[in-house]
């Protein structure tokens, strides 16, 4: 009798020892696909020097940059120049009591060289004029000419004599490199966006870390070693760029914002892995610091889900009832549960045999 209940106390140890095996081999994983809630905020920020969200200060830089350009080469045409009297053949007592003659006035050769006075001159005969200025009319070393050459006056000056008593010189024409409008202007474009560029580089240096608006536009001041016209075969322009702006800590800035975004999340959700959008512009600014900001956030939101509590509450529930308990737990959720070994129909009784994903799907356009 002891040997048989000896055997029967061993087989219901053996049955226990097979049941707890079925217990552990049962599990399930449960896939819930959540898809997110889009958290939008806009928000108006201001500030100054020392005070309000975002307190502010000035940003000056300046900067000069040079460039050396090259002058075209060119025809440099002077003008001969030099003196005429005039007289008017008449005796005594027949001569007029004045005569004029006026700047402007044509005077020529008999090779065809023409000429103009400089000057009104106005003289009593019989004498001479005074030495009236004259220039060729047009340049190069064609206008000048030998002493006694200017013999004409036009056609409608009756008997008014002319004459140069020394010769007409100082034409010429040569080559050289002369500063053109072109010249002076391709170097200046080029160094002025230089500038500008260098001037916004600096400015992004000294405000790193910070959101800022320049206040106006820059500043410029243009120097060069020559003008043009100059002759010269090289030139050189300075452009010096000043900007001012207000700048005020981009950290400060967006942590405002996702403070604001958060402060939209319910107590029943929780924020996605991704991170808060934000974003903003400066709306309005002074020279004295002042600052209003425009800013957005965005973030996206889950319902809060907590695994541990739908693992116990789900345990041992069939697997249609489990649907749509977990829907009703957590709404908008697409549920989809896997139970090993295949062909049960429940879920495990043990609650940490049961696995949970959550997978965050985009929010809805």
């Amino acid at each position: 009798m002891r040997r048989t209940a000896g055997l029967a106390v061993g087989a219901v140890i053996l049955l226990a020892a097979a049941a707890g095996t079925g217990l552990a081999s049962h599990r399930a994983f449960v896939k819930l696909s959540v898809p997110a809630q889009k958290v939008e905020v806009g928000l108006t920020l201001t500030g100054s020097h020392g005070s309000g969200d975002l307190p502010t200060q000035n940003l000056t830089v300046k900067v000069a940059d040079t460039l050396a350009g090259s002058a075209s080469m060119a025809t440099i045409n002077t003008y001969a120049s030099g003196d005429v009297v005039f007289a008017w053949p008449c005796s005594p007592g027949s001569c007029p009591w004045a005569i004029r003659v006026y700047a402007g006035s044509d005077l020529w050769t008999r090779g065809g060289i023409h000429y103009q006075t400089l000057a009104d001159v106005l003289w009593v005969p019989p004498a001479q004029s005074q030495p009236t200025p004259i220039r060729a009319v047009m340049p190069g070393p064609s206008g000048n000419t030998g002493p006694g050459t200017v013999v004409g006056l036009g056609s409608v000056w009756g008997n008014i004599g002319v004459t140069n008593p020394k010769a007409i010189t100082g034409g010429s024409s040569r080559e050289a490199h002369i500063i053109s409008e072109s010249d002076f202007s391709a170097v200046e474009r080029a160094v002025l966006t230089e500038a500008i560029n260098d001037a916004n580089q600096a400015m992004r240096v000294k405000a790193a870390g910070m959101g800022y608006a320049l206040i106006g536009g820059p500043s410029i001041i243009e120097t060069s070693s020559d003008a043009v016209g100059d002759e010269t075969q090289t030139f050189t322009i300075t452009i010096t760029a000043s900007m001012n702006a207000v700048g005020f800590s981009d950290i400060a800035a967006r942590a405002l914002i996702r403070k604001a975004v958060l402060a939209r999340v319910r107590s029943d959700q929780q924020l996605t892995p991704d991170s808060i959008e934000t974003d903003y512009k400066i709306d309005k600014l002074t020279p004295e610091g002042g600052v209003t900001v425009t800013a957005d956030g965005v973030g996206f939101v889950i319902p809060k889900v907590a695994t541990r509590w739908l693992q116990s509450r789900i345990a041992t529930m069939d697997l249609v009832r489990a649907r749509v308990e977990l829907k009703h737990d957590v709404p908008g959720a697409a549920v989809q549960i896997q139970v090993w070994p295949d062909g049960i129909t429940r879920l495990p009784a043990i609650a940490g045999n049961i696995a949970f994903q959550i997978e965050v799907l985009p929010a809805p356009a």
